[in-house]
């Protein structure tokens, strides 16, 4: 038998903060980051507000990713409370070489400025900016460096 001592994270709440960023049209930056659930999430900032947790599903990626690019803040349809653990190799992953096949330019940090454990890249977008911050791994070193020979 498993007992499962935590509360579910309040992720309504923060899809409220979310809404109240985007109608005052702020430029929202988002980080992926590990949850423990493996249930995809970012942490979500302003340049006056401190970031804080968000949980994603399917439907709240793709409300973040219209703000973010367009500008929509429409988030009808939307149950912050339904989120899942994610079934694929690495989230954060798959949605870069996702932006890269739809012909985003990603800015990768250069190696040698990083620390040896982690990869960093960044998306700047008309609203805000997207951070990816992954451990390095040989998958991620190859495709890295498939990107550079091809570009």
């Amino acid at each position: 038998m498993k007992i499962n001592f935590r509360l579910p994270y309040d992720n309504e709440a923060a899809h409220s903060q979310i809404k109240l960023m985007m109608k005052c049209r702020l430029r929202i930056n988002i980080e992926f980051m590990e949850n423990s659930d493996n249930i995809p999430s970012v942490w979500v900032e302003t340049i006056n507000t401190r970031r804080f947790m968000y949980q994603l599903s399917p439907q709240s990626w793709k409300w973040l990713w219209e703000y973010l690019k367009n500008g929509d803040d429409e988030d009808f349809g939307i149950f912050p409370m339904k989120v899942n653990p994610y079934e694929g190799f690495d989230f954060q992953f798959d949605t870069l070489k996702s932006l890269i096949d739809m012909g985003y330019a990603i800015q990768f940090v250069p190696t040698l400025r990083e620390t040896f454990c982690f990869v960093s890249a960044l998306l700047s977008l008309n609203n805000g900016k997207i951070f990816f911050r992954m451990r390095r791994t040989d998958i991620i070193m190859n495709y890295i460096e498939t990107i550079k020979a091809v570009a």
